[in-house]
């Protein structure tokens, strides 16, 4: 599958909401990756699709060198002002076109929450190339408030659908349609040793939170809802108040990883 051409439009003016409102890491997963980044001295990490760097940023106790991958220049300036450290270095850069310095390969390769917008092929054979022989490949993700089962995210996604339509929107285009899952991708890959993790995750939100996590979304961002959006936020904070408990919304998940190897 091919990324959309309009992949660069996906988080436009979304990045400090995306920063503020996203879940980072859950502990059981840093656990899980910090291992996985090598030998002391040379534990190096590249993650792709690094958003604001949530990922770099959990796991900077753990490395001694990180680069953060991003095609969106917004993304990237948050990363370099809230994860300012001299291990890591930041691009702007599709993550198909990206390609480290002679000599520099990564142990440890992350994408979360990113894979369903990349061309995984194209970005998983130019990993054979330059990521470590005894690398890993770590795929990774919850469900969002599209995906969620949880009857309160169904109905956020039924009051996204009456203002902007049935089908899933992805900046100026419709989400991605490649229908092959995750972990069959990573089998036909060069990284075909694959390996799953689950780990139930609980946060409590509050309404500001939630509405904040969709503003940082490429389904719900501001934009696409023009003069309705005073309409919609309404809206939403209605359909929430509902569900709340004291201003808090309970928000269950689970946040899955593929493992990948050679």
């Amino acid at each position: 599958m091919a990324p959309p051409a309009s992949r660069r439009d996906l988080f436009t003016g979304a990045a400090d909401d995306y920063h503020r409102h996203r879940s980072g890491l859950p502990p059981e997963v840093v656990s899980l990756l910090a291992p996985l980044l090598g030998t002391p001295g040379a534990r190096r990490l590249l993650d792709l699709g690094t958003g604001t760097g949530l990922v770099v940023d959990a796991l900077l106790p753990h490395l001694d060198e990180a680069i953060g991958v991003d095609p969106e220049p917004e993304m990237v300036a948050v990363a370099r002002r809230e994860v300012a450290d001299p291990r890591v270095r930041w691009v702007v850069a599709a993550a198909e076109d990206f390609r480290p310095d002679d000599g520099w390969a990564a142990e440890l390769v992350t994408v979360c929450r990113a894979f369903h917008w990349m061309d995984p092929d194209a970005v998983l054979a130019r990993l054979a190339e330059h990521a470590s022989s005894t690398a890993t490949v770590a795929v990774m993700g919850d469900a969002s408030v599209w995906t969620s089962t949880q009857p309160w995210k169904q109905e956020v996604r039924a009051l996204i659908q009456s203002f902007l339509g049935e089908r899933r929107r992805a900046g100026s285009g419709v989400g991605p349609a490649d229908g092959r899952r995750h972990e069959d991708v990573l089998a036909a890959s060069p990284f075909g040793r694959v390996e799953q993790v689950t780990v139930p995750v609980v946060h409590e939100r509050s309404i500001d939170s939630v509405a904040g996590y969709l503003r940082s979304t490429s389904f719900a961002a501001p934009r696409l809802f023009g003069d309705r959006l005073p309409a919609f936020d309404a809206a939403l904070r209605t359909l929430l108040a509902e569900h709340a408990v004291d201003g808090v919304v309970r928000d269950e998940n689970v946040f899955g990883v593929l493992l990948a190897r050679r």
